[in-house]
């Protein structure tokens, strides 16, 4: 009777530790997913950066359709890679890396000469006016805005206390 007791204990305790090795193996590769993710979306953000500025040696850019819609391509890629990654550190981290970028496309948009309907379209080329599609310019302009829902971190600051 007590030798079956052991038993069933020692196999109980094998039991916990298997589902133990389990659950950190599947941690583990959630984690490298996400950091792979991560790497990749940091490069999309570089490479949609890159595409809209000529390496960064065009600002404000070009009004160049292609330049603008392979931009508008990447930034939608990255969007779609950053909602999947699940851990919380790395997504932290995304936000960072986002925001940088934010701040670069920011002040590559920032010129008076892309306020100007001419810099979208030609009017001397009424069968096809569109310098850049309409579509990638909106996906870059949304990228620039702050996040709906997100929380602002300047928020938390208090003021008194800085």
């Amino acid at each position: 009777m007590k030798a079956n007791f052991v038993t069933l204990l020692l196999i109980f305790i094998a039991y916990l530790s298997y589902k133990a090795n389990v659950q950190k193996s599947n941690d583990d590769r959630d984690r490298d997913h996400d950091k792979e993710l991560l790497a990749q979306a940091r490069t999309s953000l570089q490479w949609a950066y890159n595409a809209l500025t000529d390496d960064g040696a065009t600002i404000p850019p070009r009004a160049d359709r292609l330049n603008w819609l392979t931009s508008a391509r990447h930034l939608l890629r990255t969007k779609t890679l950053a909602d999947r990654i699940k851990n919380s550190t790395y997504r932290t981290i995304y936000d960072e890396i986002e925001e940088y970028w934010r701040g670069k496309f920011y002040g590559a948009l920032s010129h008076d000469a892309l306020r100007l309907w001419t810099y979208y379209a030609d009017e001397a080329k009424p069968h096809w006016p569109e310098k850049i599609e309409i579509t990638s310019a909106l996906i870059i302009i949304d990228f620039l805005n702050w996040k709906k829902g997100a929380p602002d971190p300047t928020d938390a600051a208090d003021r008194h206390e800085s």
